[in-house]
């Protein structure tokens, strides 16, 4: 099985972020392919950068690119700038930063 994994971005030093993450808790868990951010994330997150998560539970997610409805609601309700990591082919990401009052920002693909 697979699951979404994710975290908080948060500035390490000057121009240095560092991604902290927040391993899934058997718990909190609904769905293998639905992250859920446990308590201790979200109150973390408060003080970070940003909130971030992956779509990558097979190497091509095209499909799942960008943050779902869910991912919109939780960022309105949480007042928390976020981002979405989406596995879009082999050593192919797809970013997207989306904010609290509903803006996507396509940042674009990345290549390993």
């Amino acid at each position: 099985q697979t699951t979404e994994y994710g975290g908080v971005l948060e500035m390490e030093s000057e121009g240095t972020a560092r991604a902290v993450v927040f391993p899934p808790r058997p718990r909190d868990r609904t769905a293998d392919d639905r992250f859920v951010a446990s308590q201790d994330m979200i109150d973390y997150g408060s003080t970070g950068l940003a909130l971030y998560h992956f779509h990558v539970q097979k190497e091509v997610n095209s499909q799942f690119a960008g943050p779902s409805l869910a991912d919109l609601e939780t960022a309105a309700r949480l007042g928390q700038t976020s981002l979405v990591v989406t596995s879009i082919g082999r050593d192919r990401l797809n970013v997207d930063l989306y904010q609290p009052d509903g803006a996507i920002i396509d940042l674009g693909e990345f290549r390993r």
